[in-house]
């Protein structure tokens, strides 16, 4: 089982005396958790943001605390929807930024070091058929935003009874 964790090393004392781990997650291979994209930002000299993706029964978590220069966390472990990508993020105006893609398209993630627990971002929706459209009746597509799974506007399609409406591309 993989968790997340700090190594910090004393710059003055490059051994093994000199170096300590902190697990910022205890799973155990019973917990079938999957930990997956962490990232590591300096927010100063002796404070940090360790971030990183959950996977637990096909759902996705974007987990995140704060560390010290030691790397012992120095908050709460906090969950928001989300992603996280193999973009290193940045800082810019207290926010903690990084982008994500879904479907080819990017979204800008970013947390608020003022108020740690607003996490927010572009949604991406993805539109599925709830029902086809028929000659007796509308049809109907849900829409999800692919990022954090929150529920977009569904959208209705009106009904195929007068066909001069309608062109068929092929």
């Amino acid at each position: 089982q993989r968790n997340v964790f700090v190594s910090a090393t004393l710059t003055n004392n490059f051994t093994s005396a000199g170096t300590t781990i902190n697990y910022l997650t205890n799973y155990s291979d019973v917990d079938n958790v999957t930990l997956h994209t962490p990232a590591m930002v300096e927010i100063s000299n002796t404070r940090y943001l360790v971030l990183w993706m959950e996977t637990r029964e096909e759902v996705d978590t974007l987990r995140y605390v704060f560390v010290d220069g030691n790397g012992k966390a120095t908050s709460q472990v906090y969950s928001a929807g989300g992603a996280m990508s193999d973009c290193q993020p940045v800082i810019k105006d207290n926010k903690v930024i990084w982008y994500v893609t879904s479907n080819s398209q990017p979204a800008f993630m970013s947390i608020d070091l003022n108020d740690p627990e607003v996490v927010s971002h572009g949604h991406i929706y993805t539109y599925s058929y709830i029902f086809y459209p028929s000659y007796s009746g509308d049809g109907a597509l849900s829409c999800v935003c692919s990022v954090c799974g929150a529920d977009g506007e569904s959208v209705v399609i009106p009904s195929i009874s007068n066909a001069d409406e309608y062109t068929v591309y092929r």
